[in-house]
């Protein structure tokens, strides 16, 4: 009985949290647009205070509420942390060039450069806007919500549930569409996955951070005039809402879940041995 208590009370926690998360992926999407700078510049002041406003629900959530340690959301950089974040870019920058070359070759893009370009500076500013964004997005979803709930109901099945609300709030994005809510379900499968193989944010927000980067910089209209002459395979806006992208993303995923489970059986029989290897000796 305490137990089930115990699992409610998780579930009530993780609800509530989303809840809020709801809320301020609404205030982020609408008020940004309010401030009175740059349409870029408000864009990362907005990222940046949307990373504060979800450290401190963490720190409420869940060392407060929770009593877990902020150590465990292992945030605090080491050289091992950094390698992860590293390849989590190269893994997001592999999968959208794939992506890229895939709807290239079947001819449902067509992409060429602007001219007389001067973008050092939206460069830097869409760097730590999307570097902004990755951070709060992992730590709202994978270092809070899908840890809550792992707790509660397990691993897979809270990398599904946790997926499906990252694909659902997107619908506040604006390429909201059916194909957005599905491919960021698929991406929310792959960045969970990313977490517990890794056991810490730094491979996810590199995935996340990778992905949305080069996104922003090929397919932005920033430096390419680009048009979608198949929107079922790259989209009418973006090839996130194609069927290609939708695909691989998918199949990255699967691998991940596939490196995860093999992962943790390795470790279980590691610790079995270990604990056997004990009692033989009193």
């Amino acid at each position: 009985m305490e137990n089930v208590k115990k699992i409610f009370a998780n579930l009530a926690k993780t609800l509530l949290f989303v809840g809020l998360m709801v809320i301020i992926g609404f205030l982020l999407n609408y008020s940004w647009k309010a401030l009175p700078f740059a349409k870029n510049i408000n864009r990362l002041i907005s990222e940046g205070f949307t990373i504060v406003v979800v450290l401190v629900l963490y720190y409420l959530f869940m060392v407060k509420w929770s009593k877990i340690p902020f150590s465990k959301l292992n945030i605090f950089p080491s050289s091992q942390r950094f390698s992860l974040l590293g390849y989590g870019i190269l893994i997001g920058f592999a999968l959208l060039i794939a992506v890229f070359f895939i709807i290239k070759s079947l001819g449902a893009i067509s992409i060429s450069a602007l001219e007389n370009l001067n973008i050092t500076h939206s460069v830097f500013i869409l760097f730590i806007t999307m570097l902004f964004a990755a951070i709060w997005e992992e730590v709202a979803f994978r270092g809070c919500i899908l840890q809550m709930l792992s707790e509660s109901v397990g691993i897979h099945p809270s990398c599904i549930i946790v997926a499906s609300s990252f694909g659902l709030l997107h619908c506040l994005s604006p390429l909201s569409s059916p194909q957005i809510v599905i491919s960021t379900f698929m991406s929310g499968m792959l960045l969970g996955y990313a977490y517990f193989y890794a056991g810490n944010l730094y491979l996810p927000i590199g995935i996340h951070f990778g992905w949305n980067f080069l996104n922003s910089l090929l397919f932005s209209g920033k430096l390419y005039n680009v048009e979608y002459l198949n929107n079922a395979l790259a989209g009418t806006k973006n090839p996130e809402q194609g069927m290609v992208a939708i695909v691989m993303t998918g199949m990255a995923a699967a691998c991940l879940a596939v490196l995860y489970v093999h992962k943790n059986r390795r470790t279980q029989f590691i610790t079995e041995a270990q604990h056997a290897k004990r009692d033989r000796k009193y």
